[in-house]
């Protein structure tokens, strides 16, 4: 593509000094402004009907690669989460709430991606999320002891993982 355009600019400049050559040799003493603007409007004239004519050419779009989509997915719960926990003071109604929404989320991703409904398959249930995950959503909320954001962070890895 490039090749091209540098061969239309040469194309372009050869045809200007040609024609002010030919012009400052016939005694007419040519307007080089004139002269260039005429060239260049002859010039994109022709390049256009070359362009729009020429079946050979064809249209070189650039297309940008696709990505493909990660395993992981970003549930906007947790964004809605996160921002209710940085507005909230009890941490009692904290831990209730980020109990809450993995248990949803847990439940939802059972039943969407491997089929499987907790309530009527516990067992099977237990067996995808795993030890330590089944055993926080089973069990109430307790109040967040040190630890707690640490214990979440590898529940919510795990989530993730599934």
């Amino acid at each position: 593509m490039w090749a091209a355009w540098t061969h239309r600019l040469l194309a372009t400049a050869g045809a200007f000094a040609v024609l002010w050559a030919y012009g400052w040799l016939s005694d007419r003493e040519p307007e080089p402004a004139l002269l260039a603007f005429a060239v260049v409007a002859l010039a994109g004239v022709v390049w256009l009907a070359r362009d729009t004519l020429d079946p050979s050419l064809g249209v070189q779009w650039q297309i940008s690669p696709r990505f493909a989509p990660s395993r992981r997915g970003f549930d906007a719960r947790f964004s809605r989460l996160a921002q209710d926990l940085s507005e909230s003071n009890d941490r009692e109604a904290v831990a209730f709430e980020v109990h809450s929404v993995l248990a949803r989320v847990a439940e939802d991703l059972l039943r969407s991606k491997y089929n499987v409904d907790p309530t009527t398959d516990p067992q099977h249930a237990r067996e995808i999320l795993g030890e330590p995950l089944a055993d926080y959503l089973a069990n109430r909320p307790q109040y967040p002891r040190r630890g707690y954001d640490r214990q979440i962070g590898r529940l919510l890895e795990r989530l993730e993982s599934l």
